[in-house]
Formats: C-alpha cells, structure tokens, sequence
C-alpha cells in the first residue's frame, strides 16, 4: 500500500433509502494512523436532495476506517462516519458504517465505499484519495 501521512479526498455519492434520498459531492481532508493501516478525516458535502426541489444542503463529519492490503495494489476498508445535516427546520446526527475497496495507484487510491446508515439509508461512494508527505 502507498500512502502518505496526510490525505486528501474528492468523489460522488448517490444515497437511497431513508427519509432524504440524494445525490452529493464528498470532500474529505484527514491524516493516516498508526503505520497507515487506519486514517482519520473531516469531510464536508453538498447534498442535493431528489425529493426536494432545488434544495441542497452542507453536511460536514468525521470519518474513521481501518485499513487492509491484499495486494501491494489492492484492499479494503471498513469503518464508521458521524455527520450533521441541517438546513431551514431541520438539523439531524447520523451514524453510519462504511466499507469498501482500494485501488492504489502512484501517489493515491480508486476507492468504493458502500455506506449504510440509519432508517435504511444506504449510499454509494466513488473517488479519488491523493496521498500527500511521507509516502513508502
């Protein structure tokens, strides 16, 4: 696996179920941990809910995974993210689980997270990490 000691992220999520299905852009920033087999990372999102005419809405958390090579190119991860969604008379907590697999490529990763979270919300995650310092 290559990493770095800190990491930045961009990708998409479509998420389903629940009471506020949507489509969003995920950011994250975070650092590696513990000889990069876990990392930490704030992430922040523009949700656009399917639902909801012309509405978005940020939503920022904090997203914790474990990390696991099968290949020097390969792995998966699991872990947990707490985030909060709030906008004009609504403000929610959510946890969810995470899981999902790793494409290392030089300098980051392909990942594919699938997200599951309360009252049957799910989502699916797609982008792009890029490792920056302190690479192996």
């Amino acid at each position: 696996m290559r990493a770095g000691k800190w990491f930045g992220y961009a990708g998409g999520q479509l998420t389903r179920g629940g009471d506020l299905p949507s489509n969003m852009w995920v950011g994250r920033i975070g650092t590696m941990l513990l000889d990069n087999r876990y990392d930490a990372a704030f992430s922040v999102s523009r949700n656009n809910f399917t639902e909801l005419d012309g509405s978005g809405v940020t939503t920022i958390g904090l997203t914790f995974r474990s990390l696991h090579p099968f290949t020097e190119h390969t792995g998966y991860n699991y872990g947990a993210e707490l985030s909060r969604t709030s906008y004009t008379g609504y403000s929610h907590i959510s946890p969810s689980v995470l899981g999902g697999i790793n494409i290392y490529l030089p300098g980051g990763s392909f990942d594919v997270t699938v997200t599951c979270g309360e009252r049957g919300n799910r989502g699916l995650l797609i982008g792009y990490t890029v490792y920056i310092g302190g690479g192996r």
